[in-house]
């Protein structure tokens, strides 16, 4: 559950299998309601149809990546929290095309991480941001 004691339905987005299941146990344990895809297309088709708290996505898969995830998140409802993650460092130039830079109020999540700094991350997206800063959303990892 959420720190206001709400459970939370998240939809999580990953090509890899094994990741979207163990994020699923992770996020059911804690009272959430997860559900799992593996691509961009069945992302937004389900998030179109169902209505999701938070939205935890891989930036890099095939088809539509985890930009795209976010930008069509943003467009359809604005208010749903998005958390990004990426295996690949997504510090400075790397973070992006400067449309992609434009979408605020996104947290950040370095693969790997522990249990603890996806509940963080989940929490963090929730929240408001300043417009425009991505940079202070990163969620540092609890464990090394």
């Amino acid at each position: 559950m959420s720190t206001s004691g709400a459970s939370l339905h998240i939809l999580i987005v990953d090509d890899e299998v094994g990741l979207r299941r163990v994020l699923g146990e992770v996020l059911a344990a804690a009272g959430h309601r997860p559900d799992a895809v593996a691509d961009g297309v069945q992302a937004l088709r389900r998030f179109a149809f169902d209505l999701y708290d938070v939205v935890v996505s891989d930036v890099h898969m095939p088809g539509l990546d985890g930009w795209a995830v976010a930008r069509g998140v943003r467009a359809m409802r604005p208010e749903v929290g998005v958390v990004l993650m990426s295996g690949v460092p997504i510090d400075g130039p790397r973070r992006g095309t400067a449309p992609q830079r434009m979408l605020e109020d996104i947290v950040w999540l370095d693969k790997p991480f522990a249990a603890a700094d996806l509940m963080t991350a989940v929490e963090r997206s929730l929240k408001p941001a300043p417009p425009g800063r991505l940079t202070g959303r990163r969620v540092n990892h609890t464990s090394g």
